[in-house]
């Protein structure tokens, strides 16, 4: 028999696994969590990617922009949830 903590901290991930899954376009057809994470990952690093790039691009038209996108990443993530 599970305990009581067990179960919850199941069911936590399992709703953080959905919402994830809502948040990253085609994820809702995949099964599996493994491969799951996988998509979600894969999406994240294009957004990364796609960041960089724009962020090169704006730096091309405005040089006085601070395009430190490594830096902006670093702030967001020490913000408390």
């Amino acid at each position: 028999m599970m305990s009581a903590w067990v179960e919850a901290r199941r069911e936590k991930i399992s709703n953080r696994m959905k919402f994830l899954q809502a948040l990253v376009p085609g994820c809702s057809e995949v099964t599996g969590k493994a491969v799951m994470l996988e998509e979600i990952i894969n999406y994240v690093k294009s957004l990364q990617r796609q960041i960089e790039f724009l962020s090169m691009k704006l730096a091309a038209v405005d040089p006085r922009v601070d395009t430190n996108v490594e830096g902006l990443l670093k702030m967001e993530s020490s913000i408390p949830n």
